[in-house]
């Protein structure tokens, strides 16, 4: 499931991953997470909260004010 949402400052975009665990961003060698390294680096902040069978990223991108 993909969700997208603007506020005032900021494009919001969720993606639900219903894998095991909370999403984590590669330190280094592991399987995955290379991703997030890409979500770090072009948003201005982003997360990971706990859903019913997985959990949920997500980045938000500054945007001007309307």
């Amino acid at each position: 499931m993909r969700r997208a949402e603007r506020t005032p400052t900021a494009l919001r975009i969720s993606v639900i991953d219903h894998g095991d665990g909370l999403s984590q961003r590669d330190t280094g060698g592991g399987d995955g997470g290379r991703g997030l390294l890409i979500v770090e680096a072009l948003s201005s902040r982003w997360g990971t909260e706990p859903t019913d069978g997985g959990n949920c990223v997500w980045a938000e991108l500054a945007i001007e004010p309307a």
